[in-house]
């Protein structure tokens, strides 16, 4: 599969997972200024590929060369309260919600050819002014063959 088709698989299980998000698309720097002036619609989950790695399979011919491909996704889950951070992380469509959700996916297989998805780690990017944003690390591997 290529990048975009395993974001777009990715996307998809999220759309799902978290269906109450009114945003679900590919990241497009939205965070790169302040978290209060991001337009978009609240709760969001944004994916963008934050790196790939490459790990030498075992078995290898003349013609083609064998790599395990582990591709490393970031998601991105933000909420907006009105009533302030806290009811941003802890309310019923809340950060914390989403990500007891996305926690679902994992270990899940999310198309043929790919192995499961695995987390890597959260992190807060932001909490500011009834805005909060985490940011999810998840991998899933795949062979990937020289010609």
């Amino acid at each position: 599969m290529t990048i975009a088709e395993v974001e777009d698989a990715l996307l998809e299980a999220l759309r799902g997972a978290v269906p109450y998000a009114k945003t679900v698309r590919s990241y497009a720097g939205e965070w790169d200024e302040a978290v209060e002036r991001v337009v978009m619609l609240f709760p969001a989950v944004l994916v963008e590929l934050d790196s790939v790695g490459y790990e030498e399979e075992a078995y290898q011919s003349i013609e083609t060369a064998t790599f395990w491909e582990e591709l490393v996704f970031a998601i991105w889950l933000a909420s907006k309260s009105l009533r302030g951070e806290e009811e941003a992380r802890r309310g019923a469509q809340g950060a914390y919600q989403m990500l007891e959700d996305v926690k679902k996916l994992f270990g899940k297989v999310l198309a043929q050819g790919l192995t499961d998805l695995t987390p890597q780690g959260v992190e807060l990017m932001a909490n500011s002014k009834g805005v909060v944003v985490y940011r999810v690390l998840v991998s899933v591997r795949q062979l990937f063959a020289t010609s």
